[in-house]
């Protein structure tokens, strides 16, 4: 039997796959996440959800995942994802490098000033999009991309953040 992790970074999508009676590594993969979506917005930083899945799904067959006990998941904890009510995407991924929460709010004071946070977090990126009208309509979740990893890859319509994660955000 095996476990399997996966680790979804801003640069390099990551997996290993760890033989559970004897901890050896069976294989390691490193990919680059070519999933950047350019903008004409120089405070803008996305991703494309499905070509990040896609990589999440390439690196779990290259990693034979058919006798697995357990898959982990890690990934950039503070970036979001907007979901529809059957669990797809709706928004890119709006990564920690997004400055959309440092542009000015009021009274001098940027966004996530007003929230009393940093500029990338997912809830100050999310107060942005809401105050200037960005987030889907069809939105009914916000979550992370390994959250969001989770939830595509168990068939789930509802993300399940786990509190890790939410705290990040």
């Amino acid at each position: 039997m095996k476990i399997i992790g996966i680790d979804i970074g801003t640069t390099s999508i990551c997996g290993v796959a760890v033989e559970t009676e004897s901890g050896d590594i069976l294989k390691s993969l490193t990919k680059p996440n070519n999933s950047f979506i350019e903008s004409k917005k120089n405070y803008e930083k996305i991703q494309d959800t499905d070509a990040i899945m896609q990589s999440v799904v390439d690196i779990l067959s290259e990693l034979d995942a058919d006798d697995v006990s357990a898959i982990g998941f890690s990934g950039q904890m503070h970036g979001i994802v907007y979901t529809d009510k059957n669990g797809n995407a709706v928004s890119p991924l709006y990564i920690w490098q997004d400055e959309r929460a440092a542009l000015e709010y009021k009274d001098g004071k940027s966004y996530a000033e007003h929230l009393g946070c940093f500029a990338g977090y997912g809830l100050a990126t999310d107060f942005y999009n809401v105050v200037n009208g960005l987030v889907p309509d069809n939105t009914e979740y916000l979550c992370t991309i390994a959250d969001y990893a989770v939830m595509k890859l168990c068939g789930l319509k509802k993300p399940l953040v786990r509190i890790t994660n939410a705290a990040s955000l």
